[in-house]
């Protein structure tokens, strides 16, 4: 038979090992919580402002973008059979993506056609083109689009 004061003793050593194991367990649990919370403050620090050069990148490829949206599929095309009032056929080619114009007149080409947004210039010709159906030159006479 055991005394009663080795008993309480034995107890209390076991609780005492308890409560140390316990004591750690919460010790390490609260190391690992200040340490993840340290990495998350990091990473908050670390990505709360963006890069400025891929700030600057994002921006240019969204005008890259909507200058490509633009050119394709709202710019006026001037491309298409024209005639003018002497009943002569022009046609017109217009690349609205890159701006680039070619005209031929009865078959013959024009060299050095220029369109700059509704200016169009031929050689000595100078018309105003009003972004629908017809160029009115400059001088005297006009241009009518027949078919796009």
């Amino acid at each position: 038979m055991s005394l009663p004061g080795a008993d309480a003793a034995e107890r209390a050593k076991i609780e005492l090992a308890e409560n140390a194991e316990l004591e750690r367990k919460q010790r390490r649990e609260l190391e690992l919580t200040f340490k993840d919370a340290v990495r998350a403050k990091a990473f908050i620090e670390d990505n709360a402002n963006p890069n400025p050069f891929m700030t600057a990148g994002c921006v240019v490829l969204v005008f890259i973008v909507l200058w490509f949206v633009y050119r394709v599929f709202v710019a006026p095309c001037a491309s298409g059979l024209w005639v003018d009032e002497e009943g002569a056929r022009w046609i017109i080619n217009h690349s609205t993506l890159m701006g680039k114009i070619w005209v031929s007149l009865e078959g013959e080409k024009i060299p050095g056609a220029i369109l700059t947004d509704n200016l169009l210039r031929l050689e000595d010709i100078v018309g105003v083109w009003d972004y629908d159906d017809d160029i009115f030159i400059v001088g005297g006479g006009r241009l009518h689009r027949v078919r796009r």
